[in-house]
């Protein structure tokens, strides 16, 4: 009998650590796993009379790891709706030990104006930022691959999109209506872009597109539908300029010119002062942009 208590004695400290739900450190709201060391951003807990006191506000840090229980668990992903509706969020800090950016996960966070999505994001699912009106610009790491639906659709304040060469799928209606967007610049990796991922973007004038080969798209659709690309100007590689031009939607553009270092440099020398995203030629932000050609609101200038 003794043997068997002394058993049971040391087997009950194992079953009280593990644990497996949610649970609230620092202000923020995590699903948390225990056993495999990991935990999920939710949203905060609330009851049925849903109010502002239940909604993440100002500025947000996300740690890349937190201890519950004494054990310490990887902030892995945010979790579907994780910050959906908070409109009073106004920054927020993503960890490099962040993979997904779940379905929702910022959508109708009105406050939000910046956000930088680590490399170690491999996706952005569907809406993730939806109806970001306050949105101005975006760095989308390169460990990114696939940006699904809808996921910056409505953010009628984003200016220009920097989409990295890792990226090789862009969903259905992933930036409908950015009304405010200017300039795109999409990676050498594109395969896909999916029906109306651009379209209504009416304030389009550049879209450079580095893919060798022409991406593909859904029978009969347009990306870039009622976005006015009849007077604007595709830019692309050169060895693939006859490809594109005998190609829909791409040949339907105004102008459709060669990328070129030299001749697509805006010809503006960039303010290093200036608060404006800088991204380098691999569509990677610079903290700190050297001397030499960049990319600023998705034109080629030179930083001196």
């Amino acid at each position: 009998m003794k043997k068997l208590l002394i058993a049971m004695m040391t087997f009950l400290p194992m079953w009280a650590e593990a644990f497996t739900g949610e649970a609230v450190v620092d202000g923020i709201n995590y699903y948390i796993v225990t056993k495999a060391q990991t935990a999920e951003v939710r949203a905060l807990p609330h009851s049925w009379d849903y109010s502002d006191s239940q909604r993440y506000t100002g500025d947000i840090v996300i740690p890349e790891s937190i201890v519950y229980e004494g054990i310490e668990c990887n902030v892995t992903s945010i979790g579907d709706n994780a910050f959906a509706g908070c409109t009073g969020l106004v920054s927020i800090e993503i960890p490099n030990s962040v993979t997904t950016i779940g379905n929702n996960a910022f959508s109708y966070c009105s406050g939000l104006t910046t956000v930088t999505i680590p490399n170690s994001v491999t996706g952005i699912r569907a809406f993730a930022f939806f109806r970001c009106t306050g949105l101005t610009s975006i760095s989308i790491g390169n460990g990114v691959t696939s940006i699904w639906e809808g996921a910056f659709s409505w953010c009628s304040g984003l200016a220009s999109v920097m989409i990295p060469n890792n990226v090789t799928f862009i969903g259905n209606q992933a930036f409908r209506n950015c009304s405010k967007l200017t300039s795109i610049y999409i990676g050498s990796g594109i395969q896909y872009i999916g029906y109306g991922s651009f379209a209504s973007c009416t304030e389009l004038t550049d879209v450079y597109c580095l893919a060798k080969d022409v991406p593909s798209i859904d029978l009969y659709s347009n990306p870039f539908q009622d976005s006015y690309i009849e007077y604007a100007t595709l830019h692309v590689p050169s060895t693939s300029i006859d490809a594109y031009r005998a190609t829909d939607p791409w040949k339907k553009f105004k102008t459709i010119v060669a990328i070129n270092d030299e001749a697509d440099i805006s010809g503006i020398v960039f303010d290093k002062t200036a608060n404006t995203p800088v991204y380098d030629l691999n569509g990677r932000r610079l903290e700190n942009p050297g001397k030499g050609i960049n990319i600023v609101g998705g034109k080629k200038v030179i930083v001196k």
